[in-house]
């Protein structure tokens, strides 16, 4: 049902407005979530790079 007078226009548009102030709360809470497991991603990456790299060096003979 569609608002018919400037008050119900007004409940209206501040139910919208909360619904989407609690989304954009959630979806910072989801980012902070995945950036966090970015760098974490990246430093096992590094790490396990570091790892391969000295073992191919062992391996090959340059590691002495």
């Amino acid at each position: 049902m569609a608002p018919t007078n400037d008050h119900d226009l007004l409940i209206a548009m501040n139910t919208k407005l909360d619904v989407m102030l609690t989304s954009v709360s959630d979806h910072e809470v989801r980012m902070r979530r995945l950036e966090r497991w970015f760098w974490v991603a990246a430093g096992m990456a590094a790490a396990s790079g570091a790892g391969v790299s000295a073992l191919v060096s062992t391996i090959v003979g340059g590691g002495s």
